[in-house]
């Protein structure tokens, strides 16, 4: 099997994904995680294969606001504007190139990545989605993410406002329709 992981290119979103990776790797699958170029050093590091995808430059770079934002607003804006909008326009369509060229049988993203679930839809894969955030869901993330991926999940031929994103499975919920336990 291969698996395809994603995340944001920082410190706090990979390191939760690395010990599945690291469990799938150790089973004999074949293991890629898709980020950034800038962010392969670290991927590379940790021992997995790294294919480019993704915008390659801090979103502070393009939402300058991003610096001086702080609190409630700074989550607000990060949602909607950086995790919702601008990140997937640049992961969805990288994720459907490297498909055709690298074919997943799973993509495994983490929960703010949402680029890796609409592409996963996309095309047809079975997905899960890893939660890197101890104390659960930021507050309010239901009702400002959703609308903000329409027009890249309408661009795709997919529905709009599915939430939670995209049915996401549970690692092993992913893993065990890929591999049922047969007795």
């Amino acid at each position: 099997m291969r698996a395809l992981f994603t995340c944001m290119p920082a410190g706090g979103h990979f390191p939760p994904l690395v010990p599945f990776a690291r469990a799938l790797a150790d089973a004999g699958h074949e293991v890629a995680f898709a980020v950034p170029e800038f962010f392969a050093p670290t991927v590379v590091a940790a021992g997995f294969r790294h294919h480019a995808a993704g915008l390659d430059r801090p979103a502070e770079e393009i939402f300058p606001q991003l610096r001086t934002l702080s609190g409630l607003e700074l989550v607000t804006f990060a949602q909607r504007e950086v995790f919702g909008g601008l990140l997937p326009r640049y992961l969805i369509p990288d994720l459907l190139a490297l498909a055709a060229r690298w074919p997943p049988d799973l993509i495994v993203w983490e929960d703010t990545a949402y680029g890796g679930g609409v592409a996963a839809q996309r095309l047809g894969l079975p997905h899960a989605s890893v939660a890197i955030v101890a104390a659960g869901e930021p507050p309010g993330r239901r009702e400002r993410v959703p609308g903000t991926l329409d027009p890249q999940r309408i661009a795709r031929g997919l529905a709009p406002g599915e939430w939670p994103p995209f049915g996401r499975l549970t690692m092993s919920e992913a893993v065990g329709r890929l591999f049922p336990f047969q007795s």
